[in-house]
């Protein structure tokens, strides 16, 4: 990295007491740099110009800090190492599995949100049941998508099954 690159990318860091920030564009929580050869990882641009070409092909954060950008909290590992490191701290979706309580794989934090939006779909009546991967018929054989309605509280009603329903009926209170 020329000292024109290095400038520009130190305007685009925030040194605090511990961490150094980047303040630039994020992709997935962590900071990107263009370059001439195209947009790198911020973190991994200032370890490589301070440390040299990595044997290793991942960085890990000792400090949990996607957007740090500080070399001496950066530690060269391998992929299989990273996964085992960020499988057992974080969930797919990024929280704290110290939080988590759970048995089950699911993350706590996820199923707290989860159940927050479904009751929030619900009071507005914009919630629809989910249909199981292979529910593709109603219990009497016509087609979802074909007869299907859903109800105000997400529940999925059939409307032949429906008409037949009401036939019966009307048929009933005639006789």
């Amino acid at each position: 990295m020329n000292d024109e690159d290095l400038e520009r990318f130190m305007s685009k860091v925030d040194k605090t007491d511990y961490c150094w920030n980047w303040i630039g564009c994020l992709d997935i929580g962590y900071g990107k740099f263009m370059k001439v050869n195209g947009t790198q990882l911020a973190h991994r641009i200032l370890f490589e110009h301070v440390n040299g070409k990595m044997e290793q092909p991942q960085l890990h954060h000792k400090c949990e800090n996607k957007r740090c950008v500080n070399p001496s909290h950066l530690e060269p590992i391998t992929t299989k190492e990273h996964a085992k490191h960020k499988k057992r701290k974080y969930c797919k979706y990024g929280h704290l599995r110290e939080n988590n309580t759970s048995t089950d794989s699911t993350c706590v934090t996820c199923k707290r949100e989860w159940n927050q939006r479904k009751r929030n779909a619900i009071k507005d009546g914009t919630y629809i049941k989910p249909l199981k991967s292979t529910e593709t018929h109603c219990r009497n054989g016509h087609l979802w998508e074909e007869y299907g309605r859903i109800e105000p509280r997400g529940t999925r009603l059939c409307k032949k099954c429906a008409s037949i329903r009401n036939k019966r009926r009307r048929d009933k209170l005639n006789k």
